[in-house]
C-alpha cells in the first residue's frame, strides 16, 4: 500500500512541475530552437556555452529530465565529457545529441547510450519536439503563459525560460 502511494505521489509531482531542459552548445541558434520549440510547453530552459558552463549548471541546478548537446564543443570539454556528468548527477535524463553531420566520433558516441540524435541544420519545431517528448517518454504539459528570465551563476550565465 505504502508503494502505491509513493507511486502516486511521484506522479502528481511530475505533473506539477515544468520539465527542466539544459542546452549546452557553442551556437547559440540551437538554444534559441529549443526555447522556441518549447515555448508552449512548461519548461524551465538552461542554457551553457561550453563544458565548464555545462558542469557549473549541473552541479547548481541538477537534476534535469532533458539534455541537448550540441557536437562539437568548441571550448572546455567535449560532448562526451558533458554527457557523462549528466548521466552522473541527472541518472534519469533523457540526453539529444545535436551535431550537423554523422560522424565517427558522434556514431561512438550514440553507441554509447540511449541517445537521440537531432540535426542541427535542420528545422525544429513543435512537432519535433512532439517525436522526442513520445521517443523519450517525457510528461509535457502546455504552458498557459511563456516565462522568460535571465539568471547569472557567475562564471556562467544561465538562461531560463
Amino acid at each position: 500500500m505504502s508503494e502505491k502511494i509513493d507511486n502516486l505521489l511521484e506522479y502528481a509531482e511530475s505533473l506539477v512541475r515544468p520539465i527542466k531542459v539544459l542546452v549546452v552548445d557553442t551556437e547559440p541558434e540551437s538554444f534559441a530552437k529549443v526555447v522556441s520549440a518549447l515555448a508552449p510547453y512548461e519548461a524551465d530552459v538552461f542554457n551553457a556555452s561550453c563544458g565548464c558552463e555545462a558542469a557549473l549548471c549541473l552541479q547548481k541546478l541538477a537534476p534535469f529530465d532533458l539534455a541537448f548537446v550540441g557536437y562539437p564543443l568548441k571550448t572546455y570539454g567535449t560532448p562526451a565529457n558533458v554527457v557523462s556528468e549528466i548521466q552522473r548527477v541527472s541518472p534519469d535524463a533523457s540526453v539529444v545529441i545535436m551535431a550537423r553531420t554523422v560522424d565517427e566520433p558522434i556514431t561512438d558516441l550514440l553507441e554509447s547510450g540511449p541517445f537521440t540524435f537531432l540535426k542541427k541544420n535542420g528545422n525544429f519545431d513543435d512537432s519535433h519536439v512532439q517525436k522526442i517528448a513520445s521517443h523519450l517518454n517525457l510528461k509535457l504539459r502546455p504552458s498557459e503563459k511563456a516565462r522568460v528570465e535571465n539568471r547569472n551563476l557567475a562564471p556562467a550565465s544561465v538562461n531560463r525560460v
